[in-house]
């Protein structure tokens, strides 16, 4: 939970300035960088956003939409594209004054974005109702895979060359009485 808060912290100051920023439009997905910080998105018709954050060696898949939901709530859901559907999770989660909802496994997300044209979500809320969103495909395989390997560049350490130590001193022999044998 706590990286989860950081990173999001880290996702408000995405908006400040002073940071370098670089934008790309892949078809219907854009990919946004900026020193720590990446993501890939899209939006729908609806104003929902889908998209993967990245930030320092974090990334997840998220939603954000106008319907709220409950902070730390988990959500069963479907996502689904025109191959395959897949039961996942969606947490909630609280960020300055806007609700995400977190998907969850990682791994079927990003999959279910390299297949097909489209990809919608079926959202059950404690009202009882469901929400579906759909979103384009078009242009997620290559934002997405950009986006994983900027963040990934981003969070390789950087290697200084190794620091040579100095050759031991060698300690002198001490003579007793050195004065007194010279004559």
């Amino acid at each position: 939970m706590r990286s989860i808060t950081t990173l999001f912290l880290a996702f408000l100051g995405w908006f400040g300035p002073g940071f370098a920023h670089a934008q790309t439009t892949v078809d219907r997905w854009t990919l946004e960088s900026k020193e720590i910080i990446t993501e890939a998105y899209t939006t729908s018709e609806s104003n929902t956003t889908f998209g993967i954050f990245c930030s320092a060696n974090q990334c997840m898949f998220y939603l954000h939409q106008p319907v709220a939901c409950l902070p730390n709530q988990r959500y069963p859901a479907l996502a689904r594209n025109q191959i395959q559907a897949q039961a996942i999770t969606m947490k909630c989660t609280l960020v300055g004054n806007k609700l995400f909802l977190i998907l969850e496994p990682f791994n079927t997300i990003l999959q279910a974005t390299q297949i097909g044209e489209q990809i919608s979500f079926a959202v059950s809320l404690q009202s009882s109702d469901f929400i579906t969103t759909r979103f384009s495909l078009s242009g997620a395989r290559q934002a997405v895979t950009q986006a994983l390997q900027i963040s990934s560049q981003k969070a390789a350490p950087k290697v200084s060359p190794p620091v040579q130590p100095a050759p031991p001193k060698v300690p002198q022999p001490v003579r007793p009485n050195a004065k007194d044998s010279v004559t």
